[in-house]
């Protein structure tokens, strides 16, 4: 019984010894840092973990005699080091390869590198700065996020493709110079970016995409490239320190909460291509003093101009028939609203708040003058209504002063005043 009791300790401590074998052998990965873990696929290796406890990586060029070229899908993610160095062999860098890397600073990437996979250096907190070598084209969707300490980084002229949010939450990064071959700024590319001040396109960029720079509270020196021809929804939404915008000639739409509270904005240009002005547009543009709606404007959005509180003087073109709830709420410096004969819709409150109106017209085309239209117009002094009004609210006046309505003698609008006990001024 004690010699099988021994038999059974010799085997256990052979199987352990084994194990330990097998995981050094599979840890060592060649010439580089001990507890990077490899595999062989074909013909070539993989960085499939690292359980190591150096502060400094390098990972080899080889294992086994054959290439190591790719770092897999969480290879890294979570681990605590200060600095890896990468071959030129490694061709691709894995999905979430690095995400959630504490302490890590540098990183520094092989001359081989093709792709950069998604979220492959997301959450990376210490990470500041990185050269992206020549030879990528790549780079996958929020591949640098929430990399809050991240400041600058380094394109190559090879890059080509790049996904959303690559930099969401990029807090501290300041500048970034996108390559030629970069023709369209993704989703949310910068979204978040507090700290970005400076943004410039080399190349002939077609697309702004939704969010792109949403939240970069700190953009000041940016201008849309030329070439541009499509925006999209809340792409500068928040961007509180952008001065100006011209929009390129060839964008057909400015969406809903593009300039959503660009607070500094003093002007933007909108030019002759474009038919729509979306819900809530420049709402909050507290800034806006210069406005001009080109003709080629066919409908606004409710909220488009709501809170403009430096623009003084309006005209809406004849090519608009509606103006939708809120239009220009709150606008508290307006003084001058042209509107056309062709309109037929003034919706609720388009002007309340408006309170340095103080004369106003109703277009020929508006029969119903519709609830708290000018509701807190306290200034308004003076009203024409015409003849075809045939409805007026009761709530559309309210918090107004002592108006005087211009009215048709026997019109509706005459006997609405006159039921009212308004101040009268027949015409």
């Amino acid at each position: 019984m004690k010699n099988v009791g021994i038999l059974k300790k010799t085997a256990v401590f052979a199987f352990v010894l084994a194990a330990v074998t097998a995981l050094f052998v599979l840890t060592s990965c060649g010439k580089g840092t001990f507890g990077v873990r490899c595999e062989i696929v074909g013909d070539h290796a993989v960085i499939v973990r690292y359980v190591g406890e150096s502060k400094n990586v390098t990972v080899a060029d080889e294992y086994k005699g054959v290439p190591i070229t790719e770092i897999a899908d969480e290879a890294f993610v979570d681990e605590i080091f200060e600095s890896i160095t990468l071959p030129d062999t490694i061709t691709k860098i894995g999905k979430d390869a690095f995400r959630g890397t504490k302490g890590m600073t540098t990183v520094t990437l092989g001359a081989g590198l093709v792709e950069i996979g998604e979220n492959a250096f997301a959450s990376c907190s210490a990470l500041e700065s990185i050269v992206i070598p020549e030879g990528v084209t790549t780079i996958g969707n929020m591949a640098f996020s929430e990399c809050r300490a991240l400041r600058s980084v380094t394109f190559p002229s090879t890059l080509e493709n790049i996904g959303t949010r690559i930099f969401f939450n990029c807090t501290s990064l300041e500048s970034a110079t996108l390559p030629a071959k970069i023709t369209t700024a993704p989703d949310g590319l910068f979204a978040g970016c507090s700290s970005l001040k400076s943004v410039k396109f080399e190349g002939a960029v077609t697309a702004i995409g939704v969010n792109t720079f949403v939240d970069c509270v700190s953009l000041s020196d940016f201008t849309i490239p030329s070439t541009v021809t499509s925006i999209g929804s809340s792409a500068f939404m928040d961007c509180e320190s952008l001065p100006s915008a011209v929009v390129p000639e060839g964008v057909t739409e400015l969406p809903e909460h593009v300039f959503y509270k660009c607070s500094s904005m003093t002007s933007c240009t909108i030019p002759s291509t474009v038919t729509s002005i979306g819900r809530e547009a420049f709402i909050y543009c507290s800034s806006l003093k210069e406005l001009n709606i080109p003709s080629s404007v066919t409908s606004i959005g409710e909220g488009a101009f709501e809170s403009c509180k430096s623009l003084t003087s309006v005209t809406v073109p004849d090519s608009v028939t509606e103006l939708v709830r809120n239009t220009f709420r709150d606008c508290t410096t307006l003084v001058e609203i042209n509107l056309p004969d062709t309109m037929t819709t003034m919706g609720p409150s388009a002007f309340a708040g408006c309170r340095s109106l103080r004369a106003f017209t109703v277009p020929k085309g508006v029969t119903t003058v519709s609830t708290m239209l000018f509701t807190d117009c306290s200034s308004l002094a003076d009203l024409t209504l015409h003849e075809g009004v045939t409805d007026i609210s009761e709530a559309a006046f309210n918090g107004c002063g002592n108006i005087k309505f211009h009215v048709p003698a026997g019109s509706f609008a005459e006997a609405w005043a006159q039921s009212e006990g308004k101040m009268i001024e027949t015409y």
